[in-house]
């Protein structure tokens, strides 16, 4: 059964959410990332012995970070794409229910979207437990 149209717009709203506390989470720890990463290179330029395989594995998920919060940011750019918004007080983009309604192709775009973003997401999820993994 097909979604209606002002249960789409709430279920954006909520994908917007989660991509920018991806992105939070992926930033955080782009930081901590880092701060290992120059951890290990000071023992390296002082000759102390220090995991050449953790380094690269440290440089390897920073780079799969920047990747993917630089994918988030599009898609969180793109969720809106071809959707009648409206911008709010706060400056947000809303997604107006009532002119969704007047459009099947509209519905069945914002679902798909919908569908794409919950994918990134995971993604990105599955990213910060690798992170912290090899953080660990």
């Amino acid at each position: 059964m097909p979604k209606k149209p002002a249960d789409l717009c709430e279920e954006i709203s909520l994908r917007e959410r989660e991509i920018e506390e991806a992105i939070d989470k992926l930033m955080k720890h782009q930081d901590e990332i880092e701060e290992s990463i120059l951890k290990l290179q000071r023992k390296k330029r002082k000759g102390e012995s220090f995991d050449e395989g953790l380094l690269a594995d440290l440089k390897g998920v920073r780079k799969q970070a920047d990747n993917e919060i630089g994918s988030l940011s599009q898609e969180r750019t793109e969720l809106f794409n071809d959707l009648p918004t409206i911008k709010e007080a706060s400056g947000k983009l809303k997604v107006v229910a009532s002119e969704l309604e007047e459009d099947a192709k509209l519905v069945e775009r914002a679902a798909e979207k919908i569908q794409e973003v919950t994918q990134k997401i995971q993604k990105a999820e599955e990213l910060i437990l690798k992170i912290v993994s090899v953080l660990k």
